[in-house]
């Protein structure tokens, strides 16, 4: 049987911090933006509101981008030859917390 062999990590290594860029719109509201993933936007009336709306975005972004690398072809992201066999592994979408508001 295989498995995965889960150690135990300093918190601060299990976690990437995404940055969130925030500025006013001409309409008032706050623009939100992840410069890691382009063209993954939102807003909010708020500050605040921006940065939550932003974080629904980014698990939306993060989960399509996912799928697709999930649909690639495998011999597109294969290491090559002298494999003596294939394993499969579930893999769970990526929680998201945010740091700060």
């Amino acid at each position: 049987m295989f498995g995965l062999n889960k150690q135990k990590k300093n918190p601060e290594e299990t976690f990437s911090t995404l940055k969130i860029d925030l500025r006013k719109g001409e309409d008032g509201f706050f623009v939100a933006e992840c410069p890691q993933l382009p063209g993954c936007m939102s807003q909010g009336a708020t500050e605040h509101e921006a940065v939550e709306n932003m974080v629904d975005a980014i698990r939306a972004c993060l989960e399509v981008r996912f799928r697709q690398f999930l649909k690639e072809s495998p011999e597109t992201r294969s290491s090559g030859g002298g494999i003596v066999s294939s394993k499969s592994v579930r893999v769970k979408a990526p929680e998201l917390e945010l740091v700060s508001v």
